[in-house]
């Protein structure tokens, strides 16, 4: 997993260790954007819930306590892995000999990214808590 937090806005505060509020379809009103906010997995890691605490712990990095969701995206990747197997060339008695060798596995993997806004909103409560596990919450 990659992630990425960056300051954007003139508003510095320091990292947060309560909740973040969590919102999908727009910001909530009357929000400071505190900074972008990127992460991306791979393969077995590539799901909404290994990104969202992960998302969370990096706006509360930010001092953020709503984060907005801006966009989720996957696509597929083809990649390849070197695997070291072993070849059989049999003689003209039916001796076979072993050789091993390297060679390129190709492998389709999904990749996930979501990227979206580390925010301070005015109306959202302040409850302490960890910022990872943060309650899913859709906009009213």
């Amino acid at each position: 997993m990659r992630s990425n937090a960056s300051r954007t806005g003139a508003l510095k505060l320091p990292a947060r260790s309560g909740a973040v509020g969590i919102y999908t379809m727009s910001p909530p009103p009357g929000a400071d954007d505190l900074g972008i906010v990127e992460v991306q997995a791979r393969g077995d890691n590539s799901a909404v819930e290994t990104l969202l605490p992960e998302f969370a712990r990096r706006v509360a990095e930010l001092g953020g306590n709503a984060a907005w969701i801006e966009q989720v995206s996957a696509r597929f990747q083809i990649v390849s892995y070197m695997a070291r197997g072993i070849g059989y060339t049999c003689g003209p008695r039916d001796a076979c000999l072993g050789a091993s060798a390297t060679y390129p596995y190709p492998r389709e993997i999904m990749v996930v990214s979501m990227r979206g806004h580390a925010l301070r909103a005015p109306n959202q409560p302040d409850v302490p808590g960890k910022a990872a596990s943060a309650p899913f919450e859709e906009n009213p």
